[in-house]
């Protein structure tokens, strides 16, 4: 099983769902479904993307922290992938789930696809460990 689904939620402490809205037309009804997740508000960075249709341009609702904001997506991002929900420099840690999944090799802007074209992962690294740095 893909996605947040996957989880084992004994395992992570879920402070909140981030609620971003998708509206589709099925049947004339019109539903909302959930595109994006996020497990810890006060340290995730970015969102999961749970939407085969999340594209350049669009502007999605993203709430957390208890408000609401609009979030312009600067890239397409593929389902599973991640979308910037704070600023992230360069150097500074991502964190999704409330863990570390790397760390920023140039600035992402709220909106921008995060992967490996802009992280680099620091878990597993020798290269790391045998200069003193984390791993």
């Amino acid at each position: 099983m893909v996605g947040p689904q996957a989880i084992d939620h004994s395992l992570w402490s879920i402070n909140h769902v981030l609620s971003i809205k998708g509206v589709s037309k099925k049947g004339g009804i019109l539903m909302s479904t959930k595109i994006a997740w996020v497990v810890d508000e006060e340290q995730d960075s970015v969102a999961n993307i749970l939407s085969n249709d999340i594209k350049k341009g669009m502007v999605i609702p993203v709430t957390f922290k208890g408000e609401e904001h609009q979030i312009k997506v600067s890239d397409d991002i593929p389902y599973g992938h991640k979308i910037a929900i704070k600023p992230i420099k360069t150097g500074d840690t991502v964190v999704k789930y409330g863990l570390s999944i790397g760390r920023a090799i140039k600035d992402i802007n709220v909106g921008e696809h995060v992967h490996i074209h802009n992280i680099e992962p620091l878990r597993g690294r020798g290269d790391l460990a045998a200069k003193g740095g984390t791993c």
